[in-house]
């Protein structure tokens, strides 16, 4: 199971059931962009708590993300170079 779908799960068990609101919580994850460039791929980066860092995979960008799936923002970091670069990921993924 995706660490994605870990925070989903625990979500819906402090939230009660609402099926609707769930999926449409999930779709939103799986169309997650990088703010910055609109990219949807990304690097998978060090995990915490309820939340994982990512880095955006457009060359052109390179932008780090933490972000803990929506509907919360994802918030710029710095770059911690702890990003496993051999395989890119949409966020709904991880």
């Amino acid at each position: 199971m995706s660490l994605l779908n870990q925070l989903l799960d625990a979500f819906r068990m402090r939230a009660g059931p609402d099926p609707k609101a769930w999926r449409e919580l999930e779709q939103r994850n799986k169309e997650a962009r990088c703010p910055a460039c609109g990219g949807q791929e990304f690097y998978d980066g060090p995990h915490g708590g309820s939340a994982i860092n990512v880095k955006c995979a457009n060359p052109k960008c390179g932008k780090c993300w933490w972000f803990a799936g929506a509907p919360f923002e994802m918030k710029e970091i710095a770059d911690s170079g702890m990003y496993r670069t051999g395989k890119t990921y949409h966020l709904g993924d991880l």
